[in-house]
């Protein structure tokens, strides 16, 4: 599990200029899911804390995806320049 901590300013606020504290727990084993993210904003002048949110999934379930990456046999390979004049084909008979 990878901890991350980002911190950037929150201006034009109505309640107040702001530091904004975003805290994200990532599992890169699960192609870096968010296990949690929790966003904080501190008024600046005073300390008070303007948001306090978090995030967490209650349950996760994976599915395959191989099939989203097989070649459909409908596939036809072709250089970048047939490409481009397939495209320019298909937009002039569009016109």
């Amino acid at each position: 599990m990878n901890y991350n901590e980002e911190t950037s300013q929150i201006t034009e606020n109505e309640q107040g200029d702001a530091t904004a504290l975003v805290k994200t727990w990532v599992v890169p084993e699960l192609g870096c899911f968010v296990l949690q993210k929790q966003t904080t904003w501190t008024r600046n002048s005073d300390g008070v804390l303007l948001v306090d949110t978090k995030i967490t999934p209650i349950s996760i379930s994976f599915q395959a995806v191989d099939e989203f990456f097989d070649i459909p046999t409908s596939y036809t390979e072709r250089t970048k320049e047939e490409a481009l004049n397939l495209l320019n084909q298909r937009a002039a008979a569009a016109h």
